[in-house]
């Protein structure tokens, strides 16, 4: 009865408060993505109006149903209303297949460098990347784009030998259909550096050869944690209260590989962030947490397995995903 109830006041309330949308769910009721509320405001009848609807307080979780010049129609607490974009963060797509989280630029291939290449950018410091370093990339005609600490560098093509993605619909079994690169200077988390890459080699190493059958769920816990001492993992600098924590860096891993899973319909079901700043090497909201309480899940719903390749390459974390043997 009561998702009766919800059902018939959505549509009353879509009745009542009719718009014309550039991007809308499927028939204008079904929500795109969940968010959080970025801080407190009251959701408006229409865009720039001044009638408000329902407050939602910071950190509130709402489901987008469409947008319209920077505004989001959304639903919170059995209302509808209109949301500003800079309203609401930390967007999770509710049918991957169909809807991309916005401002979300996925990679277009693999590059694997045949020369020694620094990488850096303004506001990374930079990492000595080996010949055989693979690297994800967006390709043009004469360059590769890297993305990085929240910046971009381009490579000339002759850096290395590219492997574009097979698009997911067309891949025949071992072909690449997506992936991530995230980058860290060696010295990150100093003193305590070594043992955060010590634990970024250990969560990858338990990662990688990983397949995912269709309709499996995959949990990042289960299958990189408990984060233990008795795991073998080693106390490095963290994002938590107290700085630091066994497994400290085990996220830059987790945060690869949400990047990679974002490029491909595979329905993501549990995910947060490191919270309203974010971590520095990829932009704000595109970070995966994981810890005892909070976990990073995804279902594949290709109908065929998929395979994940994740490596540690002195400074370059590296997420690759084919469609399994």
């Amino acid at each position: 009865m009561k998702m009766i109830r919800t059902s018939c006041l959505l549509l009353i309330t879509l009745l009542f408060f009719p718009v014309s949308c550039h991007a809308w769910g499927a028939e204008k009721n079904e929500a795109m993505f969940e968010a959080l509320a970025s801080c407190d405001f009251h959701a408006r009848r229409e865009p720039e109006a001044n009638y408000r609807v329902v407050e939602v307080p910071e950190g509130a979780r709402v489901k987008v149903f469409g947008e319209q010049d920077g505004w989001y129609w959304i639903w919170y607490k059995n209302n509808m209303g209109w949301a500003k974009k800079e309203w609401l963060w930390a967007f999770r797509s509710l049918n991957a297949a169909k809807y991309t989280i916005p401002g979300y630029e996925p990679e277009t291939g693999a590059v694997t460098l045949g020369e020694t290449q620094w990488i850096s950018t303004e506001n990374f410091s930079g990492v000595e990347a080996a010949p055989g370093t693979v690297l994800t990339a967006q390709a043009a005609d004469t360059a590769y784009t890297l993305r990085l600490w929240r910046g971009k560098k381009t490579l000339a093509r002759s850096a290395g030998e590219w492997t574009p993605f097979t698009s997911w619909q067309d891949a025949r079994p071992g072909d690449l259909i997506g992936g991530f690169t995230t980058y860290y200077d060696l010295l990150l988390g100093e003193p305590l550096h070594a043992e955060r890459q010590h634990n970024i080699a250990l969560g990858c190493s338990l990662l990688n050869g990983t397949t995912v059958q269709p309709g499996e769920r995959f949990s990042f816990n289960a299958r990189c944690g408990p984060y233990k001492f008795e795991k073998g993992y080693k106390r490095a600098p963290n994002v938590s209260e107290t700085g630091a924590g066994y497994g400290g860096g085990v996220c830059q891993v987790t945060t690869t590989l949400y990047n990679a899973v974002m490029g491909l319909p595979l329905q993501i079901t549990e995910w947060s962030p490191h919270g309203s700043k974010g971590v520095p090497y990829v932009p704000v909201a595109l970070d995966a947490s994981v810890w005892k309480t909070g976990d990073f899940r995804f279902i594949n719903t290709l109908d065929y397995p998929i395979r994940i390749w994740a490596q540690p390459q002195s400074g370059v974390i590296t997420v690759l995903i084919y469609r399994a043997l």
